[in-house]
């Protein structure tokens, strides 16, 4: 009996034992993974040499011809199968509804909508463009007969059958467009409105439940990829409304994912990054894809110049039509807010983002250079 009791006694000393092991190198783990976060930014070998291999690669991009041309050529260097970014690049395709269409003449016509890229710009220039074709329609000389149109772009047949369009994108510097996704929804308190757009703010459909972050703790979360923690931010997709006559906030929608499948939210499924702002370019519209590759990229800063540049190129430079520059907000323009912000962060804190939107920087020709002298 007494061997049997020293038997236990024992057994359960070596259980308890193993459990003690088991905890002490789980936590061994967890230490070891926080510590290996800790970036040690000079020891990156890309940073370190970073000038040197990115005077090799920057280009003119001052053409709407260069700009393409440099995104083919960073597209082909990337169809290599065995390139880590081949699988974003070739095998993500967007969904139809990332794209605004418009015919003029016989010509298909197609704009990716970027989030804080201008979409919302495009959206009230092309209801200018339609207005002016309604008011100055096509003379029937020079319309084209049903036959000879092109396919047109639907459902069934995406994004093949959108291989004929014209394809059109417009862009900002990425980690510019990161700020400016951030302000817009952490920082608006209130309606935006202007002479084209209302926007509700996300503080005003969340109320008591809405949690501001930081600058610099929204940009750890998004390198670490810890968004999705931010459950309402991640739940709450888009919202909607408008003003009512006695100048308060009506009809506001929260427009959520209903399919119970969708509640364990992860930041990286495409509807969830997307409804935030903050994708990236290659993402929201599948650039190197041969049937959605872009002819045409306006660049943000150079708009007054490139629309009309545009119009003549689409044929349409009789139009007697401006491109607006919606949602500026009180505070001004992001442009002008670039260097406050990001002298906020360290410079391995904004490494970190450049890496993240490395893909975007070489498709367009952009340089972090700036943001990380401004950095500490």
């Amino acid at each position: 009996m007494a061997a049997r009791v020293v038997y236990i006694l024992c057994l359960a000393a070596v259980i308890m034992a193993t459990m003690l092991v088991v905890v002490m190198v789980r936590q061994r783990e967890v230490v070891e993974e926080e510590i290996s976060f800790e970036f040690d930014l000079e020891s990156d070998f890309s940073y370190k040499y970073f000038d040197m291999m990115e005077k090799e690669r920057m280009r003119d991009v001052s053409t709407f011809e260069s700009r393409k041309s440099l995104l083919n050529d960073v597209c082909e260097k990337y169809k290599d199968p065995f390139r880590p970014e081949n699988r974003a690049l070739y095998h993500t395709h967007p969904p139809m509804n990332h794209f605004s269409f418009f015919r003029y003449k016989s010509q298909s016509n197609m704009m990716c909508s970027i989030l804080k890229g201008g979409s919302n710009s495009w959206t009230i220039f092309m209801q200018r463009v339609n207005e002016e074709m309604r008011k100055n329609p096509i003379a029937s000389s020079e319309k084209v007969n049903s036959k000879d149109e092109p396919e047109k772009v639907k459902e069934s047949c995406w994004p093949e059958c959108a291989l004929a369009s014209t394809k059109i994108v417009q862009v900002r510097h990425p980690l510019e467009r990161l700020l400016s996704a951030y302000r817009y929804v952490f920082e608006r308190t209130s309606t935006y409105e202007d002479q084209f757009v209302q926007v509700v703010s996300l503080k005003q459909v969340l109320g008591d439940k809405f949690d501001k972050l930081a600058w610099p703790q929204f940009v750890d979360m998004v390198i670490k990829n810890e968004l999705a923690s931010h459950q309402e931010l991640v739940e709450l997709g888009k919202a909607s409304g408008k003003i009512g006559k006695d100048g308060k906030i009506e009809d506001v929608h929260e427009f959520i994912a209903e399919e119970t499948s969708k509640h364990n939210h992860n930041i990286n499924e495409a509807d969830v990054w997307v409804a935030n702002h903050w994708a990236p370019y290659w993402f929201t519209c599948g650039l190197c894809l041969p049937e959605l590759r872009p002819s045409y990229i306006l660049h943000m800063d150079h708009l007054e110049k490139e629309v009309p540049n545009l119009l003549k190129e689409l044929g349409m430079g009789q139009m007697n039509v401006t491109y607006p520059h919606a949602l500026q907000g009180k505070e001004g323009h992001t442009r002008s807010k670039n260097k406050e912000y990001y002298s906020r962060l360290t410079k391995a804190q904004v490494w970190q983002l450049y890496n993240l939107y490395r893909v975007d920087h070489e498709l367009f020709g952009f340089s972090p250079r700036e943001f990380l002298d401004w950095a500490s």
